[in-house]
């Protein structure tokens, strides 16, 4: 498993928010640029992001999903639609069937303003997918440590330790003060090490909680000419099913400027 993997989980993690409770919404507030035009509704918030060709933009209500409008501007349409075919299926695809906590419900084809696109809808276990972080961090960022590479000679494949982590936690108390020493022994403290320690957090907490909270995702891919769109939405299953028809909306009103 490719570090990549990791990152992928780790840009797709939220933080759940189990309240709001909105169904279907009206779409009747505009936001246009150059190149795309979409309605939302009047009481999500907007925020975009310009860096370089690419223009993000993020759409939502209170935090209690993830809805991202990604648009780039490519040298040319051949080298678009080369772009998404390898995003999907070297990035997406091929990373997820990999995971051991993600699973690849449907993939399809749809359209964006009449465009072709590809649809990829993903669940992922978030508190496995959170074992599973841990266990590449430490086998691919902290193996170099005796005392890791130690700890790890227990569990041979990634679904050993996934399952003898959620239903005996107690098994972290070793990784945890083994990681105290490391960091006692390194004056200056790894991303890597604070990344471990930030998913042992997590993991007690979920597991502490009772939270076996399965995430759903929908990503789709689309393009004119040399804009290229990616559009991500993610949430937890009673939120994705509560606001589903409102981002279908949105995503339905999607126009390509020209």
């Amino acid at each position: 498993m490719k570090k990549k993997v990791m990152t992928l989980i780790s840009i797709f993690m939220l933080s759940i928010i189990l309240t709001a409770c909105s169904v279907d919404e009206e779409v009747n507030k505009e936001y246009v640029n150059d190149y795309i035009a979409l309605n939302y509704p009047t009481d999500w918030s907007i925020q975009v992001n310009e860096p370089g060709n690419n223009t993000m933009i993020l759409l939502g209500k209170e935090f209690n999903f993830q809805f991202i409008i990604d648009m780039q501007i490519t040298e040319n349409e051949d080298e678009t639609k080369k772009e998404i075919e390898k995003s999907l299926h070297e990035g997406y695809i091929k990373i997820v069937e990999e995971m051991v906590s993600a699973e690849i419900i449907s993939y399809q084809e749809t359209t964006i303003d009449g465009e072709k696109a590809k649809e990829l809808k993903l669940e992922i276990k978030l508190l496995d997918s959170t074992i599973e972080q841990l266990y590449y961090t430490l086998n691919e960022e902290l193996s170099s440590y005796n005392e890791v590479k130690t700890y790890l000679r227990e569990y041979e494949e990634v679904e050993i330790f996934i399952n003898e982590i959620k239903y005996n936690p107690e098994k972290l108390e070793e990784l945890e003060i083994i990681l105290l020493q490391l960091e006692a022994e390194n004056e200056e403290r790894k991303p890597s090490m604070m990344a471990a320690n930030a998913f042992i957090g997590n993991i007690h907490h979920f597991i502490k909680k009772e939270e076996d909270i399965l995430l759903k995702q929908n990503v789709i891919m689309s393009y004119k000419e040399n804009i290229k769109l990616n559009i991500f939405f993610q949430s937890d299953e009673k939120e994705y099913e509560n606001n589903i028809e409102t981002v279908q909306k949105v995503i339905d009103s999607i126009t390509f400027i020209h």
